[in-house]
């Protein structure tokens, strides 16, 4: 989770790969990776001293979270529920809501859903010509009014309002 200056910074960076994105130039071709590339260091930056340190082994419950947020990355786009995980990963499911909780700070479906709205929002920047129900079940939600209000909640606008910002962006408006 990034915080203060470092996520600004950071989202700052993706902006101008998105307005430099829509160009099929050479020039532009050759911005987008030293922009690119300038993103990657920042990332590098910011996390070079968590790398740095020594980590102690993962407990049992690190190892159970890890294997649960390795499933919902791999699952995220389908109907997901507590039964389904408690059958595909051998874990109780009272058991996984409760170290999931513990570890992360966050609900199981909390996460979930942060997961599909993050990438709601690359879609979105990658082609607002899409719609707001096309990307709604293509990231995993089943209804539209679920998805639009988890992602206001979320990101703090509608993903209409989302989209069209992304779209009025790629123009260079």
């Amino acid at each position: 989770n990034l915080q203060g200056a470092d996520k600004t910074q950071l989202e700052e960076s993706l902006q101008r790969l998105q307005l430099i994105n829509g160009k099929k130039d050479p020039v532009s071709y050759n911005r987008f990776c030293l922009q690119f590339i300038d993103l990657l260091l920042q990332v590098y930056e910011i996390f070079r001293g968590d790398m740095a340190g020594v980590r102690k082994p993962l407990s049992e419950k690190e190892k159970n979270v890890q294997k649960i947020v390795s499933y919902i990355e791999r699952h995220y786009v389908e109907d997901l529920h507590l039964d389904r995980l408690e059958q595909d990963l051998h874990l109780d499911k009272h058991y996984m809501s409760n170290i999931f909780k513990e570890v992360t700070g966050t609900t199981i479906f909390s996460y979930l859903y942060q997961r599909r709205v993050n990438q709601s929002r690359i879609i979105f920047l990658l082609d607002s010509s899409q719609t707001v129900t096309e990307v709604c079940f293509r990231v995993g939600f089943k209804h539209v009014s679920h998805f639009c209000r988890i992602f206001k909640k979320l990101v703090g606008m509608t993903p209409e309002t989302y989209r069209k910002t992304m779209n009025n962006m790629g123009k260079g408006s």
